[in-house]
């Protein structure tokens, strides 16, 4: 369904999540909650984006994402 979509990423059921600074280019504050925000309009490909940024990591699926061990 279309429309505009808050989300955050998280690890370990919320033990460590995504802290943004409220303004960012791709969140949205809501009370004392900042999220990513994201409109979806129709079929799409998304860029992958890296954790806690805005930024898009140049990876062309989270398979070719670097996990640090």
């Amino acid at each position: 369904m279309g429309g505009y979509y808050e989300y955050k990423f998280e690890l370990d059921n919320w033990a460590v999540q995504e802290e943004f600074t409220p303004g960012g280019s791709c969140t949205i504050t809501s009370g004392e909650f900042t999220n990513r925000l994201i409109m979806v309009d129709g079929d799409a490909v998304l860029d992958v984006v890296c954790w806690n940024s805005c930024d898009v990591c140049g990876a062309s699926s989270i398979d070719d994402l670097a996990i640090d061990r």
